[in-house]
Formats: C-alpha cells, sequence, structure tokens
C-alpha cells in the first residue's frame, strides 16, 4: 500500500498501517490507537494527484539542488575549474596571446564541457528517486511505471502526510478532505 507507515495519525503522530479486515470491503489505513482510520483507495487517491503535480513543478528541481554532499561539491567544482580555464582562454584572446579562430575552438569545448559538468551537478544534488521524475511533461507515465516501493521513497522523500479524525461518520466521512494534511520535505 503507498501510505502504509507513511500516512500518520493527526491525533498520536503513529504510523498507520494499511490492512484489509474480514468483513471490510476494502483495506484501510488505521492509527494503531484507533484515533484515525480512511480508505486506501480514498486517501491514495488524494495523494497521488497532489504528489504529481510537486513533481511538475519547475522549480523544485532548484530547490531540491542545495545539497553539498561529496558528489555535489566535486561537480560543482568541475564547472568552477572548466569556467576558470575558458576565462583565462578569453583573456589570452583579448590580450592578443591566442588568435580568434583558436579561442572559438577551445571554447565551443569547454561550453559543452561546462554544460556537461551543470547537468551532472544538479543531478547528484537531487535525490536520487526523484531523478527522472522532474522536469518532464510524462511524469504521470513514469510514475505508472515506478514499483511500489518506489512510488513510497517519492513520498517519503517529499511529504508528511498526516489524517485528523473525521468529523462525519460513514459515507459522509470521505467527503471531509480536510482532515488531510500535508507537510512539504525539503523543497
Amino acid at each position: 500500500y503507498l501510505l502504509s507507515y507513511l500516512v500518520r495519525c493527526g491525533v498520536c503522530g503513529e504510523p498507520c498501517q494499511a490492512v484489509q479486515r474480514t468483513g471490510r470491503p476494502a483495506p484501510y489505513y488505521f492509527c494503531p490507537n484507533s484515533h484515525v482510520s480512511a480508505g486506501v483507495e480514498w486517501l491514495d487517491a488524494i495523494i497521488t494527484p497532489i504528489i504529481l503535480a510537486r513533481l511538475k513543478d519547475k522549480e523544485l528541481m532548484a530547490r531540491l539542488s542545495g545539497g553539498d554532499d561529496a558528489a555535489v561539491v566535486a561537480a560543482r567544482t568541475e564547472v568552477a575549474e572548466l569556467q576558470e580555464r575558458l576565462n583565462g582562454f578569453r583573456d589570452a584572446a583579448a590580450s592578443g596571446e591566442l588568435t580568434a579562430a583558436s579561442l572559438a575552438h577551445v571554447e565551443a569545448r569547454l561550453l559543452a564541457g561546462i554544460k556537461a559538468a551543470k547537468r551532472k551537478a544538479t543531478s547528484a544534488a537531487v535525490p536520487s528517486v526523484l531523478r527522472g521524475l522532474t522536469g518532464t511533461d510524462d511524469i504521470a507515465r513514469r510514475w505508472e511505471r515506478l514499483s511500489l516501493a518506489g512510488r513510497r521513497q517519492v513520498v517519503a522523500t517529499l511529504l508528511e502526510v498526516r489524517l485528523d479524525p473525521s468529523r462525519t461518520r460513514g459515507r459522509a466521512a470521505s467527503e471531509d478532505f480536510d482532515r488531510v494534511k500535508i507537510e512539504w520535505r525539503k523543497a
């Protein structure tokens, strides 16, 4: 189940488990302390479009790219070093030590290297589970192709879901969308 142990009870904070009980028509998420419960299908249908909309956010990648682990630092260092080399060649051309044709040749190669290093730096900064999901037009199709474990990783990476008690009972509770609280992580 997508949100089993990822959705938390809004009363006690305990993770809610998904179960299919005998006598119940469909599986549901429930608090171990019996504070809240909600149908799996109902809650998943609320959360999935929200996640897909978040992944379509063009600025998500930029907000997630603030990491400073070794791979990110190395990739950003490579960008800076290539840019410095390019600036050195441009200075040499400006002072007449390098011909315009030579500068054009060197510049083309270094700019391609800088572009590749920037892509590597951006990719390294994004959590691996989100690589390939953000910044594309076919996010929904890619989401569908993810394994359940992959989808659960995306949920755990992007957000925390809290389920408050419903103010109503029975079928009317399925209309109580306000009891679903979402807190975004990192981004």
